[in-house]
C-alpha cells in the first residue's frame, strides 16, 4: 500500500513536469512566430548579435537627418570596444527606422486613403514580409527609389487582384511602381494590433515629398538596430547611450525594448512584476502592429510562466524533502533508494522483455521450424484436392 501510493506521487510529479515541458514547447512555438523579433538568430545561430528596439515619443522630433550621424556614431562605438562582424555576415550592425501616418493612393479601380509606413532601406530586413508576387526591394536608393509595396488588402482594394507588381499607382500627382505584394496578416491578434488593416510601405523620403516635409520635420517613430553583442546588455546599453548623448533624450522621451531577449526566462519574471501597470500606456507612444503584438504575447507569456511555475511547486517541494531527508539519514537513504530501484526494475522487466522479444529477429532454427510447418500445411492441402 505504502509503495502504491509512493508511485502515485511519482506518476504525479511526473505529469507535472511533462505539463512544464508542453507549456514550454507551447511559448517557445508561440514567440519563435514572430519573425520581427527573430531577426538576431536570423542574422546569426550563435546568438552574438543582439536586436534592439526604441520608440520615441512624438515630443521628441527625432528626424531623417539624425539617423545618418546616429548609425556612424554607432559603428565608432562598436569598433572602439574592438566589436568585429562575423565572418558570414561582414556587418557588426545594422540600423533601420520608420515611422507611420496616412496615405491617399489611386489605383485602375479606386481610390483608398490609409495606413502608410515610411521605411528605410534595411526594413525589410527587421520584418521578413511574406509576398504573394514581386518582392520587398525598392528600385533606386534615397531620392531615386521610385517603387512602392502594397499588402494584398491595399492591392484588392486599387486593383480587385493581387498579382500587380510591376503595375503603377499614384500618390498625389506622382506615379510609382508596385515592387511587390505582402501577404496581410491574420488572426485575433493580428487583427486586435493592427495588422489587418490596409496596409502601404513606401520609402521614407516619399512619404515626407507626399506631405509636403521639405523642412525635413517629419518625424521617425521607431528605430530598430541589430549590433555584434559579445557580452550581456552590450548592444542595448550601446544603443541607450547613443540615445541620450547623439540625439539627447532622456527618460520617458523613449521605451527601449531588447527583442532578442525580451522572451526569456528573466524577462519573463520582469513581466509578471509589472504585469498590472505594464500595459498602461502613458507615454504618448504610439506602437506599430508589430510590438503591439509582440507586447500581448509578453502577456500571454507571463500567464502560461505562471502556470508553470505552479506545477513546478509540488515537485520542487518533494525534491527539497527527499534531498533533506538523504542528508539526515544517508544509509537509511540508500537502502530505500536501492530497494525502489529493485522493484521499479522488476515491474518493467516483463515490459522490456516483450519489447526486445518483439523488435528481435526470429532465429534461424525458428525460421526452419515455421517453413516446414508451412511446407506440410501445403502438402496435405494438395493431397485432399487430389483425392476429391
Amino acid at each position: 500500500m505504502e509503495k502504491l501510493k509512493r508511485c502515485r506521487r511519482l506518476l504525479c510529479i511526473a505529469v507535472m513536469l511533462l505539463l512544464v515541458l508542453i507549456l514550454e514547447l507551447v511559448i517557445r512555438g508561440m514567440t519563435g512566430s514572430l519573425s520581427s523579433q527573430q531577426t538576431a538568430s536570423r542574422w546569426s545561430e550563435d546568438g552574438t548579435y543582439a536586436q534592439v528596439s526604441a520608440f520615441f515619443t512624438p515630443e521628441t522630433n527625432v528626424t531623417e537627418s539624425q539617423m545618418l550621424p546616429f548609425s556612424i556614431q554607432l559603428k565608432e562605438a562598436l569598433d572602439e570596444a574592438g566589436v568585429e562582424a562575423d565572418s558570414a555576415n561582414g556587418r557588426n550592425y545594422v540600423c533601420a527606422y520608420s515611422t507611420r501616418s496616412t496615405i491617399t493612393l489611386t489605383g485602375n479601380k479606386n481610390s483608398i486613403t490609409t495606413t502608410v509606413y515610411g521605411v528605410s532601406d534595411d526594413f525589410f530586413l527587421f520584418h521578413p514580409l511574406k509576398c504573394v508576387s514581386g518582392n520587398t526591394s525598392f528600385a533606386g536608393r534615397g531620392e531615386d527609389a521610385n517603387t512602392v509595396i502594397l499588402d494584398e488588402n491595399a492591392a484588392w482594394q486599387l486593383f480587385g487582384a493581387t498579382d500587380v507588381a510591376g503595375m503603377c499607382v499614384e500618390i498625389g500627382d506622382t506615379s510609382y511602381i508596385i515592387s511587390g505584394v505582402v501577404k496581410s496578416e491574420k488572426g485575433i491578434y493580428a487583427e486586435k494590433s493592427g495588422a489587418t488593416e490596409v496596409t502601404v510601405y513606401v520609402p521614407y523620403w516619399i512619404l515626407a515629398a507626399q506631405q509636403g516635409d521639405e523642412d525635413n520635420t517629419l518625424t521617425v517613430g521607431n528605430l530598430e538596430v541589430l549590433a555584434k553583442n559579445p557580452v550581456k546588455k552590450f548592444g542595448y546599453d550601446t544603443v541607450e547611450n547613443l540615445l541620450k548623448t547623439h540625439l539627447g533624450m532622456e527618460e520617458g522621451d523613449y521605451v527601449l525594448v531588447e527583442n532578442s531577449s525580451r522572451y526569456g526566462l528573466l524577462s519573463r519574471f520582469a513581466i509578471l512584476k509589472n504585469f498590472g501597470t505594464r500595459s498602461m500606456n502613458t507615454d504618448g507612444i504610439v506602437y506599430p502592429y508589430w510590438e503591439n503584438r509582440a507586447r500581448a504575447f509578453e502577456d500571454i507569456t507571463g500567464a502560461l510562466f505562471v502556470a508553470e511555475i505552479l506545477l513546478l511547486v509540488y515537485p520542487v517541494i518533494c525534491a527539497a524533502l527527499f534531498i533533506h531527508f538523504c542528508w539526515k539519514k544517508k544509509g537509511v537513504a540508500w537502502n530505500w533508494l536501492k530497494e525502489h530501484a529493485v522493484w521499479l526494475f522488476h515491474q518493467i522487466k516483463p515490459a522490456l522483455r516483450s519489447i526486445k522479444k518483439a523488435s528481435s529477429p526470429k532465429s534461424k532454427k525458428s525460421m526452419k521450424i515455421a517453413k516446414r510447418r508451412q511446407d506440410i500445411k501445403k502438402r496435405e492441402k494438395t493431397r485432399k484436392r487430389q483425392k476429391q
